[in-house]
C-alpha cells in the first residue's frame, strides 16, 4: 500500500494565527465528500460605496480682448509712375548705332507688311461688320459688296487663279500679281511638295 500524504495550505495573512484541528468520521458524511460551500457573511470588514459620478475634461475658458490704439492718425497716399530715362540718356540711346541698325533692318519688313495688309486683327468678325442691320438705310443692293475695279488678261489669266498680290519694291504704284493653274484641293495637296516649272 502507498503511504497517505496530506497537504495543507493557507493564506499568507493567516500565518501565525491559532490553529485547531479535529477529527471527523467519514461515515457521517454521504459519499465521503466534504466541501466548503459559500454562505453570506454579514461581518465582512470591507465596505463598498457606490456613487453615480460623471466627469468631462475641458480646457480652461477665459474671456479676454485686446484693442490696438491708433494714437497718431495720418493721411497717406501712394502713387505709381513709370520709370523713365533722363534727357541725356534718351539722347544717347537715340543716337546709338545698334538702335539705328535695328530700325533700318526692320523698317523694310514693316512697310511690306503694311502694304500687303498683313497687319490686322485676326480675331475680328468680318461678317458681323458687313452684316445688314435694321438701322441701315436703303435697299439690299446698297449693302451688298460691289466690285470696284477688275483686271483681265486673255493670254495670262485664262483658266487661272491669282495666288499672290504684292506692291512692286522699287516702282511706285505698280502691283505684281502671281497666277497659277486652277487646281482642286486634292491636286494642290498632291503638288504641294513638288516644284512645277
Amino acid at each position: 500500500t502507498k503511504q497517505i500524504t496530506y497537504m495543507i495550505s493557507r493564506k499568507r495573512s493567516e500565518f501565525g494565527a491559532p490553529i485547531k484541528f479535529s477529527d471527523q468520521n467519514a461515515s457521517s458524511v454521504k459519499d465521503a465528500y466534504i466541501e466548503c460551500t459559500a454562505y453570506p457573511d454579514n461581518h465582512f470588514t470591507l465596505k463598498q460605496l457606490e456613487k453615480d459620478v460623471g466627469m468631462q475634461v475641458i480646457p480652461k475658458v477665459k474671456d479676454i480682448s485686446t484693442q490696438t490704439r491708433w494714437t497718431y492718425p495720418k493721411n497717406a497716399t501712394t502713387q505709381y509712375y513709370p520709370r523713365e530715362l533722363s534727357e541725356e540718356e534718351k539722347e544717347t540711346f537715340e543716337q546709338s548705332k545698334p538702335l539705328s541698325d535695328f530700325l533700318n533692318n526692320t523698317s523694310i519688313n514693316v512697310e511690306i507688311a503694311l502694304q500687303q495688309n498683313e497687319i490686322m486683327n485676326t480675331f475680328i468678325d468680318d461678317w458681323k461688320c458687313l452684316a445688314e442691320e435694321e438701322s441701315t438705310f436703303g435697299d439690299k443692293t446698297d449693302t451688298h459688296l460691289k466690285e470696284y475695279q477688275s483686271f483681265t488678261d486673255l493670254h495670262s489669266l485664262t483658266e487661272k487663279m491669282v495666288t499672290s498680290v504684292s506692291w512692286h519694291p522699287t516702282i511706285y504704284g505698280l502691283i505684281a500679281v502671281s497666277v497659277a493653274v486652277r487646281l482642286s484641293f486634292e491636286e494642290r495637296v498632291h503638288f504641294s511638295g513638288k516644284l512645277l516649272l
